[in-house]
């Protein structure tokens, strides 16, 4: 039995042998890894260590410090000339072979003009010589196991991968018949290739694979190619035409950016997706035939295709993006056939198919727009450079204007927001350099994202509700204005007293309204215990004969507690006018348990639509009753209800009397007196 004693010297032993262990291995890690992150330079080229006998070559000028534990490596200057890479290196005690070079090692050498790698270099890297624009040759080893070379183009061993061509090829070029992938980036910046002839075998396209080549003015896409991928073609500044292949179903992003030459394209049935700017900047495109098979637009397609005239909208179109015809200045046309089944085309614009939002109008469109009542958004860059209209009418259910929707729009002379415009976007009207008003008859402030308006906007008039006012000088953006102005046209409300149990009359009129106003909507709110009086399915109400004619139709909608909505509308024939008076009144009805005293009702979000153009008024207007003491049927107000009162009623439907109470006369709440009224008095006198 060993003591206590021996047991803890033997624990001890065991420990301090495991920590010497870990504290070994520790060391040989931190040992390797500094012998693997070791740059050093062999003959010009930079080089690092990833093995004590394996090295990688790096960019030129690559350097290292250690920052927190992490090596940080310096940025690449290029390499120059005639740059051979050898299968071994010597550096120090130590013989390294050559097996890799790091992501973008060569990349950039713009003074670089041939490279020959050896046969133990086996991994280059993705786009190992993009922007290489004085390299004339790759040669590779004829042993290296992973590419090859045929005419100064590097290729996979086997000749089916086409992965760099140099930057300095002139004229033009076969890709050998083997090939039927072209790697990504493969022809990037090969400036001087006029024409490119690519086999019948190729399926495979990289993205950017030929990317700003700039002299290139001919290239066959052959069958079986499926897809157009990311920035293919982008920066292809002299290629004037071009055919897709009828296989192709995607155009990806970047496509064919900054084709500036593109005067057509052909593009078969089939394709079912555009991506993001996907042709934006083919500045000499003038049209475009896009198949009855496309799905999708991206965002931006046609952005700064300055000579797009029209396009005609695919049928099989299900989602477009943001801003699709940003700066296509010389368009006039979008055309929607009535087969598509998510968008809709009205006056040469481009909408939703319930035409609730604005997707586009054309940049040629002139004068005056009037928007369709069911527009509730415009969309970004809807209007942008729209700068021959000059006034909109807004939509009365319009609640959003998308960022720079109405941006460069230079010719727009005023702006009028309906009440229900909640949001403003970005730079919605910047250099909207004509703006000489701008009327928001939004009670509440839209919210609005930073730089709605350009900062000369400021100076000019604001007006919004009276009310509205402390609010907008509050707010964000909006609180610039130097002047904010009450709205000159603003609705009126004033009322007579009442009795419990009783009615009043609320009439509305206009202050400083123009005439001829078609119609008028607004919402009123109730003190509790009263509510507009109904007869059947309507209200009872009256126009006053000199604000009026033809009696214009009125409904309206009781919205529950307190609140009730009115329509006031008129045909062509029939108008509704006032200044500063009365245009329409109604009966109130309050109940028995309404106790003395001041009431308080409001008028609310209300709209006025004039001959030829449309206003939105919030004026918050107040009215005021006063309930009195009294008895309903006491028409003498001497405290009892007896025979003079029925006497009294008798002889003012007979037009004998004016000195009454009306409102405790009229006991059956009609706004009006008849026998009714008299037979009424008479069985309160005898049964109540």
């Amino acid at each position: 039995m060993k003591s206590d004693c021996e047991y803890f010297i033997i624990f001890a032993i065991k420990t301090i042998f495991t920590m010497s262990r870990l504290t070994f291995l520790l060391l040989s890690v931190l040992l390797s890894t500094s012998i693997m992150a070791e740059n050093f330079i062999v003959d010009g080229i930079y080089y690092q260590a990833t093995s004590p006998t394996t090295a990688k070559v790096m960019p030129n000028g690559s350097d290292q410090n250690e920052s927190g534990g992490i090596v940080i490596i310096g940025l690449n200057n290029g390499y120059d000339g005639d740059v051979t890479i050898p299968s071994t290196i010597t550096y120090g005690d130590n013989t390294y072979t050559v097996t890799s070079a790091e992501n973008g090692t060569f990349a950039n050498s713009t003074k670089m003009t041939s490279i020959t790698l050896p046969a133990t270099l086996t991994e280059l890297g993705p786009t190992p010589f993009t922007s290489c624009g004085k390299l004339n040759s790759i040669i590779v080893d004829s042993e290296n196991p992973t590419y090859s070379t045929e005419d100064g183009v590097l290729f996979n061993k086997t000749k089916t991968t086409i992965i760099s061509c140099p930057g300095a090829k002139t004229g033009t070029y076969t890709i050998p018949s083997t090939v039927n992938k072209i790697e990504k980036s493969a022809f990037y910046g090969c400036s001087k290739l006029t024409s490119i002839e690519l086999p019948s075998t190729i399926n495979d396209i990289g993205a950017f694979a030929f990317r700003a080549c700039i002299s290139l003015k001919s290239i066959n896409l052959p069958e079986g190619i499926t897809e157009i991928k990311s920035g293919v073609f982008r920066g292809c500044s002299s290629l004037p035409s071009l055919s897709l292949p009828s296989t192709v179903t995607m155009i990806d992003d970047y496509a064919f950016y900054y084709c500036q030459s593109l005067t057509s394209i052909t593009i078969h049935e089939g394709l079912k997706y555009v991506g993001d700017y996907a042709f934006s900047s083919c500045v000499k495109l003038a049209e475009i035939s896009l198949p009855n098979t496309v799905e999708e637009f991206g965002n931006r397609i046609f952005e700064s295709c300055s000579k797009l005239r029209s396009l005609t909208i695919p049928t099989s179109l299900q989602q477009i993006g943001k801003a699709v015809f940003r700066g296509c200045s010389s368009l006039s046309f979008i055309e929607v056939p009535e087969a598509c089944e998510y968008f809709s085309g009205e006056e040469d614009m481009l909408f939703n198919k319930d035409k609730t939002t604005i997707i586009c109008c054309p940049c040629t469109k002139e004068g005056y727009i009037e928007l369709p009542s069911t527009v509730n958004t415009i969309d970004s860059y809807a209007f942008f450079m729209c700068r021959s209209i000059t006034g909109i009418k807004f939509s009365p259910s319009l609640t959003t204007i998308g960022s720079s929707a109405f941006s460069n729009c230079t010719g727009l002379r005023e702006l009028v927001f309906p009440n229900t415009l909640r949001n403003l976007g970005k730079s919605s009207f910047t250099s909207c350099t004509s703006l000489s008003s701008i009327t928001s008859y939004a009670f509440t402030p839209p919210i609005n994202d930073v730089q709605c308006f350009s900062s000369m906007t400021y100076n000019i008039p604001l007006y919004v509700p009276a009310n509205a006012i402390p609010s907008y000088q509050n707010s964000d953006e909006w609180e610039n204005f130097t002047s904010i102005s009450p709205i000159a046209e603003s609705l009126t409300a004033k009322s007579s007293d009442s009795y419990p149990g009783a009615t009043a009359r609320v009439s509305i009129g206009l202050n400083n309204a123009q005439t001829d106003i078609s119609s008028y909507q607004f919402d009123m709110h109730l003190p509790e215990g009263m509510s507009l009086i109904s007869s059947g399915n309507s209200f009872i109400h009256n126009y006053t004969a000199r604000h009026s004619s033809g009696n214009p139709v009125m409904t309206a909608t009781d919205l529950g507690e307190g609140n009730y909505r009115l329509h006031f509308e008129a045909d062509e024939t029939k108008k509704i006018s006032g200044n500063e008076g009365d245009v329409v009144s109604f009966l109130i009805a309050l109940d028995k348990e309404v106790t003395t005293g001041t009431y308080t009702g409001t008028i609310n979000e209300g709209s006025i639509t004039y001959k030829g153009s449309q206003a939105v008024d919030l004026s918050g207007a107040e009215f005021q009753i006063e309930v009195k003491e009294g008895l309903l049927g006491d028409a003498n107000l001497d405290g009892s209800i007896n025979i003079g009162d029925v006497m009294l009623v008798v002889n003012i439907i007979l037009d004998n009397s004016d000195n009454y109470i009306w409102q405790l006369a009229d006991v059956t709440r009609d706004g009006n007196l008849t026998v009714v009224d008299v037979m009424r008095i008479v069985n309160i006198i005898l049964y109540e």
